[in-house]
């Protein structure tokens, strides 16, 4: 059951995409109602869940906290600037679905800022198609594939209504011009009067509309170019222009799960540290276990491969369990008799047992 539900919704926008194309060439359009609500409606929710499959929701000057062997990238719209990211999206949505489906009884002026609306849309359209394709590196291509397709289709929507526009009726006779008549006046009813001049309106009319969008986000702390910020803002993307830091990663070892992914108040990351070529966090537990584990590994070797075969064997698997912030949180606990116990084998055995604590991680060979 959950195969074919799977493929429906693998091949459902395909088609969706097959016949706005279709629309878009034919004269006699085929299923086009259906079609718009379809993609209009199910595509940016399909697009968000597929992307919340893909990437984070983390900004650029975060670390992304992943296991080994895993790909996952920054967000690519900036956080701070979804305000405007969603003003643009709502104003190209709605000026669509109106032209789309009440165009007929639009007022001129009305119809125009409905497509300075369409605008907008297709501004965000061609910018999010190039941060996902131009990204230096990118998800796997079914996922980019399919990040693009609603982009792709309100384009094509957006042609096919531009298209219908330019076909519409011919200009309607001018009244004699009044001797008096101002100018600007007369060349803006002479835009209004055809239908087949509303796209070079609506050029003239997506500043002012863009302007008041503006002046009302300025009051929720956006910025004037939060529009372009929204994409250049970014890490891991075609338009990023941000450096991210280096990725904090889990490696199958539980305790680097815990550091990394635990509330700091109670796991206490102090540092970052080097683990098989990746950057990871340390905290003075996993530092003191890992000392431990190198004294006994000096003093004991046979021993050492029996409890390292026993930590592998559990430990993996237990990594891939820890997944949240609290569940890090419990295994901290957990091995809180285990980190004094071993704190104490240390202080018994090792002459220098806080120099061999601090330097776990670092690169440094192990002493006797």
């Amino acid at each position: 059951m959950w195969t074919a539900v799977l493929i429906v919704c693998a091949l459902f926008p395909i088609f969706l995409t097959v016949m706005n194309l279709y629309n878009l060439a034919a004269q006699k359009k085929r299923l086009a109602d259906f079609t718009d609500i379809s993609g209009m409606v199910l595509g940016p929710l399909f697009t968000f869940l597929l992307g919340t499959l893909i990437w984070q929701p983390v900004e650029w000057d975060e670390a992304l906290h992943v296991f080994t062997g895993e790909m996952h990238f920054h967000t690519p719209v900036a956080l701070r600037h979804l305000p405007t990211f969603f003003t643009l999206f709502f104003m190209g949505m709605a000026g669509y679905l109106i032209l789309r489906f009440a165009r007929k009884k639009l007022p001129p002026l009305a119809a125009v800022l409905c497509l300075a609306g369409v605008y907008a849309g297709g501004y965000l359209s061609v910018m999010w198609m190039w941060q996902i394709l131009a990204a230096p590196r990118r998800p796997a291509d079914v996922f980019v594939f399919y990040a693009c397709l609603f982009p792709f289709n309100y384009l094509v929507c957006a042609a096919s209504v531009l298209k219908g526009l330019c076909r519409g009726e011919k200009p309607a006779a001018s009244p004699e011009k009044p001797a008096d008549k101002n100018r600007v006046l007369a060349f803006c009813d002479r835009l209004l009067l055809s239908c087949r001049l509303w796209p070079l309106a609506a050029l003239l009319a997506l500043l002012p509309l863009l302007g008041a969008a503006l002046g009302i986000l300025l009051l929720f702390g956006q910025t004037p170019d939060a529009a372009l910020k929204a994409f250049t803002e970014t890490a891991d993307w075609g338009l990023s222009q941000k450096q991210a830091p280096p990725s904090v990663y889990y490696d199958g070892h539980y305790l680097c799960t815990v550091a990394a992914a635990g509330h700091k108040k109670l796991v206490k990351p102090l540092r970052r540290g080097v683990r098989h070529g990746h950057e990871i966090m340390v905290n003075r537990q996993l530092q003191v276990a890992n000392a431990f584990e190198e004294l006994l590994q000096l003093r004991a070797p046979s021993f050492h491969r029996f409890v390292r075969h026993v930590y592998d064997s559990c430990g993996f698997p237990l990594a891939k369990l820890v997944r949240t912030p609290f569940a890090a949180d419990a295994v901290y606990i957990m091995m809180k008799p285990l980190e004094w116990l071993f704190a104490a084998l240390l202080y018994l055995l090792d002459e220098q047992p806080e120099t061999r604590i601090c330097r776990q991680y670092l690169g440094i060979p192990p002493k006797r």
